[in-house]
């Protein structure tokens, strides 16, 4: 005849309390928990021999543990505990361990708890005891541990929670792949990015940074600020404020430059050079080519003070990559300085 289940966690309690297997399955059974509970388990010898102060040895969290397992058949006082305590205490220092991992089936009070963790409190100490083991043993995916080493079956109600379970573990570790996936294609975007980004240049942009060495000296250097080179850089740039004579077919001189390539963060220096002694203001329009970009440059120094007040912009195709504009310059428009450029 089927011995009657008792509920509530009940039957776990007692089976466990009540514990008549020996030291062998319960060494397993200690072992097996501690791996569900993230440990790295190393088992001694569960069919018996001399385990130098050990029954397992396990890590968790960078830990090296001593762990010590105590099943006797029903509740044993709390001298005879602290007893075997001790003694498995001794097994810390002999095996170079941070601490002790205790595994028992008795019932321990919380001040009872505390008499034990303070024998030693500059060790680690965990205690799994018998209503912690009760716990773990009657959630979901301990079930078949606990059919192997208590024989006790599932109820419909628990084989619907293990099915719940099972169905939540296999949609986090789908949730884990997916992130995995978009992490690698991140990686691969990226990747593939820099291949062409060091390869042709990609999006990069190089523009002119106008420096004064002196009131009456200009100095262009080519500035990469982008993530990948720039490559055959090559232009040309007009002196707006040349005469010019569109009749007669007289336009702007093209003043031609060719560049070395720049890579990402560097700057190449004095690339053109202006004397500013016998002007009043310099207009200049350039025009930048890449190997992949377009970039259009306006620049406008103006030399009426007692040092040169300057603005610049830069623009790719319709974006303005920058625009520098000093509210010093003539007929300055705080609602469009941009103006300045027309």
């Amino acid at each position: 005849m089927e011995h009657s289940r008792r509920f509530d966690g009940d039957e776990t309690w007692n089976r466990l309390r009540e514990w008549t297997k020996g030291q062998k399955p319960a060494e397993r059974l200690a072992s097996t928990l501690l791996q569900a509970e993230d440990y790295s388990v190393d088992p001694s010898h569960p069919l018996g021999g001399k385990d130098g102060g050990k029954d397992l040895i396990c890590f968790k969290d960078n830990l090296k543990l001593v762990g010590a397992v105590y099943f006797p058949r029903g509740q044993k006082t709390l001298q005879a505990i602290k007893k075997k305590f001790s003694c498995d205490l001794k097994g810390v220092e002999k095996n170079g361990a941070n601490g002790l991992v205790f595994i028992t089936n008795q019932e321990l009070k919380l001040n009872e708890r505390n008499i034990l963790i303070n024998l030693d409190t500059s060790i680690v100490i965990e205690l799994y005891h018998l209503e912690r083991l009760v716990l773990l043993l009657n959630a979901p995916k301990n079930y078949g541990t606990r059919l192997e080493y208590l024989s006790i079956k599932f109820t419909d109600e628990e084989y619907l929670a293990l099915l719940s379970y099972r169905d939540e573990e296999h949609f986090k570790r789908l949730q884990e792949i997916n992130s995995n996936l978009d992490s690698l294609l991140h990686k691969i975007e990226k990747q593939t990015n820099d291949l062409i980004g060091y390869a042709t240049g990609g999006g990069s942009i190089a523009y002119f940074l106008p420096i004064f060495t002196n009131s009456q000296k200009l100095e262009l250097n080519l500035l990469n600020e982008s993530d990948y080179p720039v490559f055959d850089i090559n232009g040309y740039y007009i002196d707006l404020d040349e005469e010019i004579d569109p009749e007669n077919k007289r336009f702007w001189t093209e003043t031609y430059f060719a560049l070395d390539n720049i890579y990402p963060n560097k700057m190449l220096l004095e690339c053109i050079q202006f004397d500013l002694s016998q002007k009043e203001q310099l207009r200049l329009n350039f025009l930048i080519r890449t190997r992949t970009k377009l970039i259009r440059q306006e620049l406008r120094v103006f030399c009426a003070g007692d040092y040169p007040v300057i603005a610049y912009r830069v623009r790719a195709g319709d974006e303005i990559i920058k625009s520098i504009i000093s509210d010093q310059v003539p007929n300055y428009n705080p609602e469009n300085p941009e103006i300045i450029f027309n």
